[in-house]
């Protein structure tokens, strides 16, 4: 979950929190030709014979036990150890919206729709686009000498801003000082001692050049040993992402050596080039089951997950956030969904619409971006269920789901009344579900009046939005049931038995 949209939140509870919430990037001319995936979706599992879900027969009558055991079937626990791994795996190098990895990813799972049956749902498209603001730092073009002209060694932009082209002395300053002032504006040379170099260090850097920027600073010559982990960023950040205030440079860092020959008190040469923009494609992916019915087919139910993650760590042994939890497990609950749907014999009467987003990392961008575009009609979309973090419960909730804003609707209470039939209790948390309501993708819809919410069965665990995020921690009994348990509560829904309704203000945080 983005942690840009839990800001309110964390100022109430100091504690890391549930869903709060550059990898390698590619151009966008050149996705297709490189975007892939590793697991043969057209192939089906081997498994051995699995023993059919039990269903209380007080809650479902026996034809609806019938239908709903024919999708159940698909979703097993081998199915969906097979979608986790591959989603989570370090191929995908932490599904960065842009990024190689969030290509092959959201490639893999409009293959998987596609095998299922489902028709595109964005016209006749699987891929709801939307041109964004994209960067790049050029890694090219750089020119460092002395006076003389002899080139001396850099280690790369570590982020670039506006075009610099200086001869002349750097002023030496201390880069993290709190105070910042220059009695002649120019660039400045300074050294990171830190041996580190995640994300809260870049972002420390980028604050630091801010400041000196506002001093007069028009570029950082950094010096930091051959080994040290910032070069790593480097390598990096010549690829296309996002365009974000949170990590946009205000000034050109460039990586020096340490054991650079000459000492920095002479002359210098700098050249270095301007940040590049550029737009670029970032694509949900969206399908639909049509409803059986002439009348209900109209009425769409929404089932969601973000796809994106938060790509790779500029350096360590680990650099690839994997985000197992957060959220390929959400994202694999939604093609076991749309599997076991589209099995039925029949398919339910209303219309069934399965999507993963882009961006929500960045901010809820991509679900936004579909509500600011929609390609079927919002008012016609009688529930979103969102599914975020599903893979790790808390203690003692094995089996059970909770949903955000449970007051604002009775959609809760609604599936609430019949997921028991399999075994899977739907609850408000006490802390999280009126918290959390305003922190995923349910609420891009909800703020344009659609009953929106999402489902976690997830666990406040120290993996969230770290290296250790792995599919090997997640506990795939609880998930699949979890996964099964969302099927039959949402059953009255998508056959029009049952419709939410909205509380009053129900939009509202």
């Amino acid at each position: 979950m983005s942690r840009t949209t839990l800001t309110w939140a964390l100022s109430l509870f100091a504690i890391g929190i549930w869903l709060l919430g550059q990898t390698p990037t590619q151009d966008p001319t050149t996705r297709a030709a490189t975007a892939h995936f590793v697991t043969p979706v057209a192939q089906e599992v081997a498994e051995p014979p699995v023993q059919d879900p039990t269903l209380d027969a007080e809650i479902l009558s026996a034809a609806e036990q019938e239908a709903l055991l024919v999708g159940l079937r698909r979703i097993t626990e081998a199915r969906v150890r097979e979608t986790i791994q591959y989603l989570a795996s370090d191929e995908l190098a932490g599904r960065d919206t842009l990024s190689p990895g969030f290509e092959a990813a959201a490639d893999y799972v409009l293959e998987r729709f596609k095998q299922a049956g489902l028709r595109p749902g964005a016209g006749e498209d699987f891929n709801h686009i939307t041109k964004v603001a994209a960067t790049r730092t050029p890694q090219q073009g750089i020119v460092w000498t002395d006076a003389e002209g002899q080139a001396l060694p850099h280690l790369g932009l570590l982020g670039a801003a506006e075009a610099v082209d200086w001869q002349g002395k750097l002023t030496p300053v201390d880069l993290n000082a709190e105070e910042s002032t220059l009695a002649t504006p120019g660039p400045v040379s300074s050294t990171w001692s830190t041996n580190s170099g995640g994300p809260r260090v870049v972002s420390q850097i980028i604050r630091a050049a801010n400041r000196w920027r506002q001093a007069g600073a028009t570029a950082v010559v950094l010096q930091v040993p051959r080994d040290h982990p910032l070069i790593e960023a480097t390598q990096t950040a010549g690829n296309v992402a996002v365009a974000s205030p949170r990590t946009q440079f205000t000034l050109p860092v460039l990586l020096i050596p340490t054991d650079t020959p000459q000492a920095l008190t002479g002359e210098f040469r700098l050249q270095l080039p301007a940040q590049e923009t550029l737009q670029a494609d970032a694509r949900n992916v969206i399908a639909i089951l049509p409803g059986s019915d002439p009348d209900l087919a109209e009425e769409y139910i929404l089932f969601s997950a973000h796809l994106d993650h938060i790509g790779t760590a500029p350096s360590g042994e680990d650099r690839i956030f994997n985000g197992a939890d957060d959220n390929a497990s959400g994202v694999t609950a939604v093609l076991s969904l749309a599997e076991a749907f589209a099995a039925l014999p029949q398919a339910p009467k209303r219309s069934l619409v399965f999507m993963v987003y882009w961006g929500e990392e960045r901010g809820l961008l991509g679900s936004r971006a579909f509500v600011r575009t929609p390609s079927i009609p919002l008012d016609k979309i009688v529930a979103n269920i969102n599914i975020e973090m599903i893979g790790r419960p808390e203690e003692g909730a094995y089996g059970k789901t909770w949903v955000t804003g449970w007051d604002k609707s009775d959609l809760g209470p609604l599936m609430q009344q019949v997921a028991p039939a399999v075994g899977v209790d739907v609850f408000e948390h006490p802390r999280f579900s009126s918290m959390l309501y305003g922190s995923s993708d349910n609420f891009a819809f909800a703020e344009a009046g659609v009953i929106a919410h999402s489902f976690s069965a997830g666990s406040l665990h120290e993996d969230y939005h770290q290296v250790t995020d792995e599919w090997q921690k997640l506990n795939l009994p609880h998930m699949t049931k979890i996964i099964q348990g969302l099927m039959v509560g949402s059953w009255r829904l998508v056959q029009g038995e049952a419709t939410p309704k909205a509380a009053p203000a129900a939009n509202t945080r």
